[in-house]
């Protein structure tokens, strides 16, 4: 076999060894397995267009740096599915921020990080269980499934902001599991909304945040990234 053919096979290998040990981290912690006290459709449900931003607290990352690779939540326990075949036109972009959960300014500016990456933007196809099965587990899995670009390194230390735009105007209502006063994970999360896709600012209303779940790809180890130059290093000489 030639050494070009080996190195691509054990990139591979590699590559799929770092997707297989890929993490979850849902924040609150404290609410992966428990429902939240409370439920919102903002931003991602409801009859109007939405600006959003969450901010979720480093604390709930226990210093585990990665690229986010999907970020997801659940439909509120007893509630409505989402009906299959649903689109929504969104862009949702991720920072670091200086904003702090249980203060989170009412000023979208001053809570976006320096180092803004606009993670998904377009239409995409969102789902959840439907009927009856939707009653039948407390609380609901993390089904809504936003899959976004890896091009956003979390760095395991700093508050975390998510910015959503919300485009689509819906006719469903299927109000996601959150947190508010008097849920144990309340001081974790926070947000800031509006109606008004132009808005400079917005309404706070918190601490309130719906409880979602990150799952983040480490980066690269130095191995890989070795085997990879040397891979392209044999196809430039073989070209």
């Amino acid at each position: 076999m030639h050494l070009q053919s080996i190195c691509s096979i054990l990139l591979l290998i590699l590559f799929a060894a770092g997707q297989l040990h890929a993490f979850e981290v849902v924040v609150p912690q404290s609410r992966e397995f428990v429902e939240g006290n409370g439920n919102n459709a903002i931003p991602f449900s409801g009859i109007s267009q939405r600006k959003y931003q969450q901010v979720y607290a480093s604390s709930e990352f226990d210093g585990k740096t990665g690229y986010i690779d999907e970020i997801r939540f659940r439909v509120n326990a007893g509630h409505l599915a989402i009906p299959s075949g649903t689109e929504l036109d969104i862009e949702i972009k991720l920072s670091h921020t200086t904003a702090i959960p249980s203060s989170i300014s009412s000023t979208f500016a001053d809570n976006v990080g320096p180092d803004e990456v606009t993670v998904l933007d377009g239409v995409v196809m969102v789902s959840a269980l439907a009927g009856a099965e939707l009653t039948s587990t407390i609380p609901n899995p993390f089904e809504v499934v936003f899959d976004v670009a890896d091009t956003f390194k979390y760095n395991g230390s700093d508050n975390l902001l998510m910015e959503v735009r919300q485009y689509s105007s819906q006719i469903f209502f299927s109000p996601f599991d959150a947190v508010g006063p008097g849920d144990p994970g309340h001081t974790l999360t926070d947000r800031v909304w509006s109606s008004d896709l132009d808005a400079t600012t917005g309404d706070t209303g918190g601490p309130f945040g719906l409880v979602t779940k990150f799952v983040l790809i480490p980066e690269p180890t130095t191995c890989t990234l070795a085997l990879a130059a040397l891979c392209l290093v044999m196809g430039r000489r073989r070209g």
